[in-house]
């Protein structure tokens, strides 16, 4: 899909809605597992690190755990929330040439 053909269905009810399904059955997908697996492993093993209370973590350490785990969440969420804002919104969006 192009960024054009993605504008094209977002302008419309109906291509709103195909675009929330899509991202729905994504989450059903053989790939997302993996992916979400991944990403579950990755999760675990920075907050096994962050709540080690054998191992002492500079600030500088810290912050780059905390921006990973935000970060790892993010995309694993990434899905429901963008099918969640495409059902909030009711607007079509800006075509990329104006700011071209």
């Amino acid at each position: 899909m192009t960024k054009q053909e993605y504008l094209n269905m977002f302008s419309t009810e109906k291509g709103r809605g195909e675009i929330v399904r899509t991202l729905t059955n994504l989450e059903k997908h053989k790939g997302w597992s993996i992916l979400m697996i991944y990403f579950q492993d990755m999760l675990d093993s920075q907050e096994m690190v962050l709540h080690d209370i054998e191992r002492s973590i500079d600030d500088k350490e810290l912050q780059k755990i905390r921006t990973r785990l935000y970060y790892i969440k993010e995309i694993m969420g990434m899905p429901k929330t963008l099918a969640r804002e495409v059902l909030d919104s009711k607007e079509v969006p800006i075509p990329e040439e104006i700011y071209n």
